[in-house]
């Protein structure tokens, strides 16, 4: 299976949406990715608000999704960051 490849690893971002428990019992309980894998999976009314990472929008873009980009090396105009150490590896 693709997430048991060595050197595999996937980020998932469900930005406090509805779609966190469904990520979590697809990638972590069905799939076997580490929990890890997962940030922001806990659904919330105002998509965590203002002060959250993603400005309490669960639109996936460079300004709302700036804790996932982080993560992935992705700076803020698409293009990657230096250092790549702990992004995903596809």
């Amino acid at each position: 299976a693709l997430v048991a490849r060595e050197g595999f690893s996937v980020c998932y971002d469900a930005m406090s949406g509805v779609n966190g428990p469904y990520a979590k019992a697809v990638l972590v309980d069905l799939l076997g990715c580490p929990p890890s894998s997962l940030q922001n999976c806990q659904p919330l009314p105002d998509f965590g608000g203002a002060a959250s990472p993603s400005h309490g929008h669960a639109d996936p873009n460079l300004k709302n999704a700036a804790e996932l980009c982080g993560k992935m090396r992705v700076g803020p105009t698409g293009d990657a960051l230096e250092g790549a150490e702990g992004a995903p590896f596809f």
